[in-house]
Order: structure tokens, then C-alpha cells, then sequence
């Protein structure tokens, strides 16, 4: 029996060694193939290096490294382990290598883990699997994953083609670019560029701190702020929420309801059935709105004109308000509330300093707002 185990013994260390790569087994420019089976992961772990990774119908995974000198393959491990492959690799603090590049060609399904310290990564093929891709300073580029996304840069642009499963990205010094995120609630940020999704199936939480945010498609409730940039969405469906804080703002069209705020910009929005609350500090407002029955609109600036737009079926009870600074007798005729529709009332207010006009569209039905400082507003019939 003590024979058995001691077999047992030997057999398991050596399948642990047999699996296990040192410095002498993977040469400058050659490849080196590891058994695997579908839905297993590689781990690759780099103090400095490019990451490139390749799919193929192979039950296998291949390395090839090019770039490094002889003495650094010393300090580049390979462990396999089950259905696990593990890379990593420090170069000495004495070492000045020129930027090497880790080519791995893996099954189309498997999951990837993939972080450098200093260089690129790049998904040349379709993965099916759950990826999650970390550098420190370099671009990432990908084609399609079906799976989950968790993608993360500290210093360079990220561009994606397209995304099926949970979608989590962001980049500390770069911009972002993705063409198609099928996922429900994506999250996308940057804090220092321009971030542009051609399209999203759902709803997006998209966010950057320096830069401009387009938007082709959003399917779902939505997200978009920038704290120094302008928002544009070609097409939503869902509640939206666009803020900027020196930007304009430009929509072309959404069915839902708008939120949106600029703090130094003009708010452009088209083709609006819902309901919309918007307001900007300094810039001008046009809307075109055909609103959902039993809603409210809020539109309001504090420099700058309105133009609201409505469809000529449309029933609605609009207050327009003008809000006159300054000396009110001298004032007063400079600004007026013009609208191809009559209205129920037009009045001025000495006391408050306002101009106000209340208009009964097709009966009266939902209501909306609007409010300008020093700075007229336009109510117009939408022509067939």
C-alpha cells in the first residue's frame, strides 16, 4: 500500500513539472502548443509587452513571443494547469528590452484574462468567452466577444467592434470607440477623450470627463454625461438623460422622455414623442415635440431664445414665460411670445417682470412649460 501512494505520488509531481514550462523550453521567434478543450481560460499576466491574442477550431493553445533577448526568457513562466494556462513575465530591473509581442492563438471558445503593464492589446478574431483585458499603457483593439466584457485602459484610445454579453469599459487617458454593444445595462467612461457607440441594444451609462459623446442607436434607457463636451444621439428609444457642462446638446430623434442640461450650450432636439425636460445656463432651445398624452414638458434658459415645434394634432396646454432683467418700461417691448397658434391669454406682469402667454392647443391637453430671461419664444405648427 505505502508502494501504491508513493507511485501516486511521483505520478502527480511529475504531471505538475510536465506541465509547467521554464525559460529553456520556449525559444526567440518559435511556438509552443499547450493541450486544452473548449471554455478554458488563459491567464496573462506582463510587466511589459504587447498582447496579441488569435482564435482557431484547434483544441489547443499556441505561444509564440518575439522581441525579447535570450537571458529574458529566464524570467517568462507558462503553467498549465487543468484547462487553465497561466503566462506571466517580469524583466529584471537592469533590463532595457525593446517592447516584445506575446502572440497567443487559442480556441474560439475560451475566456481570457489578459493584463500588461506597458503595451498593447489586441483581439484579432471573434472569442466566445468571458474577457477581461487590463494595461497600464497601451491601446486595446478588439473584433467580437460573446461573453462578458470587462476592458480597462490607464492610458490609451480603446476601440471595439462589437460587444454580446455584460459590457464594462473604460479608459483613464484615451478615447473610446464601439459599434455595437448588445447588453442591457452597458457602462462606458473615460476620463480624458471622445467616446462614439454606433449602436447599443439596450440602455448605456456612458460618462467622460474631457471629451465629446456620439451616439448612432440607443435601445434602452440611457446615461450621457460630459463634463467638457458636446452630446449628440442620432435615434433612442427609452428615457435618456444628457448633461454637459460646456457643451450643446442635439438629439434627432427618441420616443421616451428627455432630461437634458448644458451649462454653456444650445440644445437641439428633433422628432421628440414624449416629453422632454431641458434646460441650459447660456445658449439657445429648439424643439420639435409631439407629446405622449397626460405628460409635462419643462423647457427653460437663462440666456438665450425657444422654439418649441409642435405636431399639428398635438393637445396641449403650453405657458410660455419670458422674464424680463433690467429696467421693466424700457424693457418690456423688446421681447415677445410669438406662436402660429392663438392663445387663451397674453398678459404682462409689472410686479413679477414677466410676459406670459397661455395657449389652448386643439382643446388643451398635456402641459408644457417654457421659460426664457431677456430673450423671445417661438411657438410653431410642425408643417405636414
Amino acid at each position: 500500500m505505502k508502494r501504491v501512494k508513493l507511485l501516486n505520488a511521483i505520478l502527480i509531481l511529475f504531471l505538475l513539472i510536465s506541465n509547467t514550462l521554464s525559460a529553456a523550453d520556449l525559444e526567440e521567434g518559435k511556438t509552443k502548443s499547450f493541450k486544452v478543450t473548449s471554455g478554458g481560460s488563459l491567464n496573462v499576466e506582463l510587466q511589459t509587452g504587447n498582447i496579441s491574442i488569435q482564435t482557431w477550431d484547434k483544441e489547443e493553445v499556441q505561444v509564440k513571443v518575439e522581441g525579447l533577448s535570450e537571458a529574458a526568457f529566464k524570467n517568462l513562466d507558462t503553467e498549465l494547469k487543468g484547462n487553465e494556462l497561466t503566462v506571466r513575465y517580469e524583466n529584471d530591473e537592469d533590463e532595457t528590452e525593446d517592447e516584445a509581442t506575446f502572440t497567443f492563438t487559442v480556441p474560439s471558445k475560451f475566456n481570457l484574462n489578459l493584463k500588461t503593464m506597458g503595451g498593447n492589446i489586441s483581439l484579432k478574431n471573434n472569442v466566445n468567452g468571458n474577457v477581461l483585458i487590463d494595461t497600464y499603457g497601451g491601446e486595446i483593439n478588439a473584433k467580437n466577444i460573446n461573453g462578458a466584457a470587462n476592458i480597462e485602459t490607464k492610458g490609451g484610445d480603446i476601440t471595439l467592434v462589437e460587444i454580446n454579453g455584460n459590457c464594462n469599459v473604460n479608459s483613464y487617458g484615451g478615447d473610446i470607440s464601439i459599434s455595437l454593444i448588445n447588453d442591457k445595462n452597458a457602462k462606458v467612461s473615460t476620463n480624458g477623450g471622445d467616446i462614439n457607440i454606433k449602436k447599443s441594444s439596450g440602455g448605456v451609462s456612458v460618462k467622460t470627463y474631457g471629451g465629446d459623446i456620439t451616439v448612432g442607436e440607443l435601445g434602452g434607457d440611457s446615461e450621457l454625461i460630459t463634463y467638457g463636451g458636446e452630446v449628440s444621439v442620432e435615434k433612442a428609444i427609452g428615457n435618456i438623460v444628457m448633461n454637459t457642462y460646456g457643451g450643446n446638446l442635439e438629439l434627432k430623434s427618441v420616443t421616451g422622455k428627455v432630461t437634458g442640461k448644458t451649462n454653456g450650450g444650445d440644445i437641439n432636439f428633433k422628432k421628440v414623442d414624449g416629453s422632454v425636460n431641458l434646460k441650459t445656463m447660456a445658449g439657445m432651445i429648439a424643439v420639435e415635440l409631439n407629446p405622449s398624452p397626460n405628460s409635462e414638458s419643462k423647457i427653460s434658459t437663462n440666456s438665450g431664445s425657444i422654439e418649441l415645434t409642435l405636431s399639428p394634432s398635438a393637445k396641449v396646454t403650453v405657458e410660455a414665460r419670458i422674464h424680463v432683467q433690467g429696467w421693466w418700461k424700457s424693457a418690456k417691448d423688446n421681447y415677445k411670445i410669438y406662436s402660429d397658434f392663438d392663445s387663451q391669454s397674453y398678459t404682462t406682469d409689472e410686479g413679477a417682470h414677466d410676459i406670459v402667454g397661455v395657449y389652448n392647443v386643439n382643446g388643451g391637453g398635456s402641459k408644457i412649460i417654457l421659460k426664457s430671461v431677456n430673450d423671445e419664444i417661438k411657438i410653431k405648427k410642425a408643417v405636414k
